[in-house]
């Protein structure tokens, strides 16, 4: 070997001792300077002191270090949101599920699986408000009160504007409510069906009734007691009037009926006006009443105060 490069060498190795040597002490320095000077010797060595934490090493839970129990993360608050969701839809609560799935919406906005929720949410709380519209619109139909069954149609219709049953049921039941409401009018007062039209009116109103089918018994009542009404009020009542043999009878729509001291006639149901009249002395007029099937209390018509 040449000199030159035994002298080459030489200087390499001397150079390599003088690196090495120095090198912990250099690296001592660096890491002292970053720490406290205060620092107790109990604490953990400065190099320990500065190392990140790995992220593949779990953290305490925060029970043990002393603090607060840790939030739940958003990913499981989602997460247990979806599933109250869908648990609530599987047991027929959709309210308590369109409120999961709201919960769910905030804290994942626009999230098809949320979207997909709301709207299952939405569909089954419209059939379940449907479904209690029906089965109360029905209960009333049995017991033929119409007037409550068409508001349960109708509200059903305010649900869902094109389903079916509350189509059909609100059309039946609003003519079942008109026919039942048109019977008892004429029920509630039978001494109009003495006048000819309005009897012509019942009866219009009773050919319509009967065509219903099926008819419940609270129709078939009132198409049986109207009819009843009606022939009641087409056949005449015994009447009986007394006057004086001196004053002028009249009974108005009737026709005169003269001078008498006790007459028997028979009138249609219904209120009539009779006059007396008589030379010398104040006219007097009363008003007859006559219930259909019924006899009214005997009448006095007698001109008595003298001008």
């Amino acid at each position: 070997m040449s000199a030159r490069r035994v002298l080459a060498l030489a200087s390499l190795f001397a150079a390599g001792v003088v690196v090495f040597g120095l090198l912990p002490r250099w690296t001592t320095d660096s890491v002292v300077t970053t720490e406290p000077r205060s620092a107790r010797p109990s604490d953990p060595p400065p190099l320990r002191a500065i190392r990140a934490p790995s992220a593949s090493a779990p953290e305490k839970p925060a029970s043990e270090a002393g603090g607060a129990a840790p939030a739940v993360p958003p990913a499981d608050e989602f997460g247990a949101a979806m599933t109250e969701g869908l648990t609530a839809l599987e047991r027929d609560a959709p309210a308590d599920a369109r409120a999961a799935f709201e919960r769910a919406e905030a804290l994942r906005a626009g999230t098809v699986a949320v979207r997909d929720g709301l709207a299952r949410a939405a569909g089954a709380v419209r059939a379940q408000a449907l479904a209690g519209h029906r089965q109360r619109a029905e209960a009333a139909e049995r017991l033929e009160d119409w007037p409550t069954a068409l508001r349960e149609y109708e509200a059903a219709l305010r649900v869902e504007p094109a389903v079916r049953f509350a189509v059909e049921g609100s059309t039946r039941a609003s003519l079942r409510a008109q026919i039942a409401d048109r019977l008892d009018g004429y029920l509630r007062r039978p001494d109009r069906l003495s006048a000819e039209e309005v009897a012509a009116e019942a009866e219009v109103a009773l050919d319509r009734a009967s065509e219903i089918t099926p008819a419940g018994p609270h129709l078939l009542r009132q198409i049986e007691e109207l009819r009843a009404r009606l022939a009641a009020a087409r056949t005449p009542v015994p009447v009986r009037l007394f006057s004086d043999e001196r004053t002028e009878v009249s009974v108005l729509r009737v026709g005169p009926m003269g001078r008498f001291r006790e007459k028997a006639l028979e009138l249609l149901p219904g209120s009539y006006v009779i006059v007396g009249t008589r030379r010398g002395y104040r006219d007097t007029r009363h008003t007859l009443v006559v219930p259909p099937g019924q006899s009214p209390e005997p009448l006095v018509v007698r001109c008595h105060e003298a001008l």
